[in-house]
């Protein structure tokens, strides 16, 4: 094991911090080579991937099919949004649309019956706001 000694301990103390907005390395690096990179390594993923994508895609699923699985759920969204137009209806709101749908149906609309495009439109459910 390194045993640290007293003096490398105080030169260690010594040591000022960069002042804000300075760099140890003032040349830096070169402005846009990280994005030139990763621009590069993109339009060479896009390419192989436009020419072999749906084999790879198909490889996978038939011989990895856990990682095929895995793959498809992590490009799900983490938390998915449910829309639930019904939940600012009223009870009486709900009740009223519910009756006009049982009417509806019993029209026989879309089971061998009339042609409901063919009949009076009517209001099934309230616009929600």
């Amino acid at each position: 094991m390194t045993e640290i000694t007293a003096s490398a301990l105080k030169s260690r103390d010594n040591l000022v911090p960069w002042e804000k907005g300075k760099s140890g390395n003032p040349a830096g690096r070169v402005k846009g080579s990280r994005s030139k990179l990763q621009e590069n390594f993109l339009k060479a993923l896009s390419d192989d991937f436009e020419a072999n994508g749906i084999e790879a895609i198909q490889t996978m699923r038939q011989e990895k099919p856990a990682d095929y699985v895995r793959t498809i759920a992590s490009l799900m969204p983490k938390q998915l949004e449910i829309e639930r137009p019904l939940q600012d209806m009223t009870d009486d709101e709900l009740a009223d649309s519910i009756e006009a749908l049982r009417r509806f149906i019993a029209q026989g609309a879309g089971i061998g019956g009339r042609n409901p495009a063919q009949s009076e439109p009517t209001q099934v459910l309230p616009s929600v706001h």
